[in-house]
């Protein structure tokens, strides 16, 4: 039992250690406390001795007693040593005097001598018939040896430390992409070394300057019309030049430092005065250049002829967050934005911060208005630092010229991630998709009138393709077989885990955890149910639900060739099963043409033909080459079938 004075003894000691020093003391850190002496009738109160389980809690009490006001604490020491230590005292205050570092140290006196001596300079040894030189202004790069007497022909260079002509890093080269609309290139003073819209020469050429090389296309004389300028040291790296029409022209080069190379197309776009077909038909040729002539790099640039305005609702892909002056999105700056979505390009023009009067590159010739309308777009927007609008540049034209930086040297590859475009919907996704399609289907006959049948076939396969890729493209925060209920429990976590970490928290925490655990095993069961259910209703089988269900996949060890060999490298089993394919479904056989006869009027394709049509169409299986889904159809059933009846 410990005794009461004992215990009272600990609890004031403790207080006073945790008010004074901040320092908290258990009853396991104590190997003894008690008081020394016999108690005086004067009431004076006797020193307490201490001793720790431990030497490094002494050591704490010892580095921080100097915080204690009104209570002295010391070592306790045997009688001889405390007799050593006072004999040692006066030498101590000697050794003091004299400047030196002194201390005692248990029983023993511990001096540490000043050694610190003035440090004598050397000087460097003048050789005869050359004049001393200052020290501490010049140093020499190397020694050299001279005989005495002689007359060094080669003397090392010299150098001031506080000189400014330092060796600098060489600069990187840097590679310019601009676009301009020159208004006309009529005249041969007006050339100049940029890319060019609205020429408005005729016919195709390239024609070489001593500076630079000229290309440019056009038909209609005095309107329209595009082309490029390359200087000079660019010449060898051209692969070759593509005049599409009037307003479209195509570049592909080699760019120095990249092992791809990179297509650059100049565009000029109808202006807003344009009836919607001829927009239409420029944006459908535009996506045949892009699909059937660009290399996988490629940068789109040119007068587009409409405002874009700010960044809406998931269009962080194709746009940033700079733009010149919150402006109402036009009718052709629509057009763009939903071209740059399909094709995944990202307008440069706003990625950087710029100050607004370096942001606009049109004026109207009253000098009242001022827009942003040429722009410079890529598929790999992370290769380029930087882009802006030169303002000083002389030349007449009410444009800006625009100008990107594109680096010399590729950024290197992020760390790969899974693939969200390609990648099948779920069935959240899929619902998701059907209103996106819905919602963007119900301003149809505004959208299509003007154009032909096939026209607005084409329409209908973009606007459902893109709709896709808005939806698959962004962040799915649903998952596939979790509840509401449980995401919704681990979002409560999660803000939990963000505030403060007090005993309730951590409380919560636990019991939230817990709850997690259970319902995610749960629904991790459920799903699994229903997925085999759905596949036994449909196939009878189990066969399919096992293949979704599984996460692995066997690749094949080895494989033969024709010659009997075996494969075993990954390329090279590759190439054997593509062969294989190839051969076996490589036929020769003529296909002759059928003959219709019945040469009677076919009816109309009634609405309810088309709705049966899609309803029985089966589930889980693979989309053509568009990427459309039977699924994705039935969720927008009824309005696609509007739009594609009588």
């Amino acid at each position: 039992m410990v005794n009461v004075s004992t215990l009272e003894l600990f609890t004031k000691v403790k207080e006073c250690f945790l008010q004074e020093l901040e320092i908290n003391v258990e009853e396991w850190e104590i190997n003894k406390i008690h008081r020394i002496g016999n108690i005086q009738k004067s009431g004076k109160q006797r020193p307490v001795l201490l001793s720790f389980v431990s030497g490094w809690k002494k050591r704490e009490m010892m580095e921080n007693k100097k915080k204690l006001k009104n209570i002295y604490i010391a070592e306790d020491y045997s009688k001889e040593t405390l007799e050593k230590r006072k004999a040692l005292q006066p030498q101590l205050i000697e050794e003091r005097k004299k400047g030196n570092l002194a201390i005692i140290k248990y029983d023993k006196l511990i001096v540490k001598r000043n050694t610190i001596k003035e440090k004598r300079k050397r000087q460097t040894p003048t050789p005869p018939e050359t004049d001393a030189q200052p020290r501490k202004q010049k140093t020499l790069n190397t020694l050299r040896l001279v005989l005495v007497g002689g007359k060094d022909h080669n003397p090392p260079t010299t150098q001031d430390k506080n000189s400014k002509n330092k060796r600098r890093k060489p600069k990187v080269p840097k590679l310019y992409i601009a676009a301009l609309n020159v208004l006309t290139l009529k005249n041969e003073e007006n050339l100049v070394e940029l890319g060019l819209s609205e020429v408005r020469r005729t016919g195709e050429r390239i024609i070489s300057y001593p500076d630079f090389l000229l290309y440019y296309i056009g038909t209609t004389p005095g309107h329209h019309g595009v082309g490029f300028i390359i200087k000079r040291h660019l010449l060898n790296y051209v692969e070759s030049f593509i005049g599409i029409s009037e307003r479209i022209a195509l570049i592909n080069l080699k760019l120095p430092g990249y092992e791809d190379p990179w297509s650059i197309i100049q565009v000029y776009s109808p202006t807003e005065q344009y009836d919607s077909g001829s927009i239409d038909s420029f944006y459908l040729e535009l996506n045949k250049t892009i699909q059937n002539h660009t290399y996988k790099n490629f940068i789109l640039m040119g007068d587009f002829n409409g405002q874009i305005g700010v960044q809406q609702l998931e269009e962080n892909t194709v746009l940033g967050p700079f733009v010149y002056r919150k402006k109402t999105r036009s009718k052709n700056g629509e057009k763009l934005i939903y071209f740059a979505q399909e094709n995944c390009l990202k307008a440069l023009n706003t990625m950087f911060k710029k100050k607004k009067k370096k942001m606009w590159t049109w004026i109207s010739p009253d000098g009242k208005t001022k827009n942003e309308i040429d722009f410079i777009m890529t598929n790999k927007s992370r290769y380029f630092s930087n882009i802006t609008v030169i303002s000083n540049f002389n030349f007449n034209t009410n444009h800006r010229m625009i100008r990107a930086e594109l680096m010399t040297i590729p950024p290197k590859n992020p760390r790969p991630r899974n693939n969200t475009i390609n990648r099948k919907p779920n069935k959240y996704q899929t619902a998701q998709i059907g209103n996106y399609i819905i919602s963007k289907l119900t301003n149809y006959e505004q959208d299509t009138t003007n154009m032909k049948l096939q026209e607005k076939y084409n329409w209908l396969e973009r606007t459902i393709k893109t709709s896709i890729q808005q939806v698959t493209c962004s962040k799915d925060l649903s998952n596939k077989w979790m509840t509401t209920n449980t995401m919704n429990l681990l979002n409560q976590r999660a803000d939990l885990i963000k505030g403060k970490n007090t005993n309730d928290s951590r409380e919560q925490i636990a019991k939230l955890s817990k709850e997690i655990k259970t319902r995610i095993r749960k629904d991790r069961i459920q799903s699994r149910m229903e997925t085999i259910e759905r596949h036994i209703l449909q196939t009878s089988g189990i066969k399919k639900a096992y293949k979704e269900l599984t996460n692995k996949k066997d690749w094949i060890i080895q494989m033969k060739h024709n010659n009997g060999l075996k494969e075993k490298r990954r390329q090279g089993i590759l190439g054997i099963a593509t062969s294989y394919y190839k051969e076996l479904y490589q036929s020769t056989a003529e296909v002759k043409g059928i003959e219709l006869l019945d040469v009677s009027p076919v009816p109309s394709i009634m609405q309810e033909e088309i709705e049966f049509a899609l309803e029985t169409q089966k589930n889980d299986k693979a989309p053509r080459p568009d990427g459309i889904s039977n699924e994705i159809l039935k969720q927008a059933m009824s309005t696609i079938s509007e739009i594609i009846g009588p």
